[in-house]
């Protein structure tokens, strides 16, 4: 389906900051409703519209924490039993230091990933860089309690990429005239993110993310194709190898082995380190050729990426992440 502009979301000013529109109350819910109508995808068993609206409206306020850098305003969307246990979790750990708020960092920290989840692609594009540019691709009812809605998302780096937001319609406490009730609300349970296209990168680009560029690597060593793994080399890294020539003398060391002509491979973990730094853990099956026995070798690696910013020496590979190095996760695995 096409992809629809958020009727609350105007396009990016000058400054490369996201605007958004305020129009009155009752416009606002007009276009909404408009706009979700379009976009919302009906399995057997219709949800009914008055739901609907109201998980993308909680959306919305959520995309607005997020656009106005209100995190902790986050906190009132989470459901009150995550909210109860990331507290108690930060009063086991300040037994000895004054107890606080918790904060949307706090919760980042102290939730598992059965209460809260917001994945490496959610953190670079609402948290650590405000977006550039942001578009409501659709809307879907997984079931009368659980609720997606999906956007596409350009950071100011300009790495493409969509995002979703995962809604969960549960109870709330709610105070009314002096009094406790239950009331079911829509809460926010993860925001993950994906790349905008299964397209693997041949070349660095903006466009492309770290785990992208991971994946391109992957592909490169899969095939043997060694320019192409050089090319995604920061220039700090092939600074390093002194040389292209070097660079080939170190694939062929015993740690990298695997990885050449290699079976299978998969992202096991992103982590957003910083804004401009990130690590991914990746799992590799060897081919049997490669250890000379018909039992393949998996292997863990860390792959460290940064983003070339504002580069003056190299301003084709500015915002474009790449890799600076590729580490064992533990050495024992190669031992041959």
């Amino acid at each position: 389906m096409p992809a629809l502009r958020h009727p609350l979301i105007q396009r990016p000013s000058r400054g490369g900051q996201l605007g958004l529109a305020q129009p009155r109350k009752q416009q606002r819910s007009s276009a909404c409703r408009t706009l979700w109508r379009k976009c919302l995808v009906r399995a057997e068993g219709t949800h009914n519209s008055s739901a609907t609206f109201e998980a993308s409206a909680t959306v919305e306020r959520c995309l607005e924490c997020f656009h106005s850098s209100n995190l902790d305003g986050l906190v009132q969307f989470l459901p009150d039993a995550v909210v109860d246990r990331c507290l108690q979790r930060k009063k086991d750990k300040l037994v000895t230091t004054p107890f606080k708020d918790l904060s949307f960092a706090d919760l980042l920290d102290l939730s598992t990933h059965g209460d809260f989840h917001m994945d490496a692609y959610a953190q670079r594009s609402l948290i650590l860089s405000p977006p550039a540019s942001v578009q409501m691709l659709s809307c879907l009812h997984v079931s009368a309690d659980e609720f997606l809605q999906r956007y596409a998302v350009i950071t100011a780096s300009g790495e493409e990429m969509v995002i979703t937001f995962r809604m969960q319609l549960e109870d709330s406490l709610v105070f009314l005239r002096s009094a406790t009730h239950l009331k079911k609300e829509w809460h926010l349970r993860g925001i993950m993110g994906e790349p905008a296209t299964a397209e693997l990168p041949t070349q660095p680009q903006p466009r492309w993310g770290p785990e992208t560029v991971v994946l391109a690597q992957l592909e490169a060593f899969r095939e043997n194709d060694l320019p192409t793994v050089y090319r995604f080399a920061s220039p700090q890294s092939q600074l390093l190898s002194q040389s292209y020539g070097r660079f080939l003398q170190m694939m062929g060391n015993a740690v990298y082995r695997p990885l050449l002509g290699h079976r299978e491979a998969s992202l096991l973990r992103s982590v957003q380190m910083t804004r401009d730094k990130a690590c991914v853990m990746v799992g590799v099956t060897s081919s049997s050729d490669v250890l000379g026995s018909n039992i393949p070798a998996r292997c863990v690696y860390a792959w460290v990426l940064r983003l070339q910013e504002d580069r003056k020496d190299a301003a084709d590979l500015a915002n474009c992440w790449l890799v600076d190095a590729v580490h064992p996760f533990t050495s024992r695995l190669y031992t041959m």
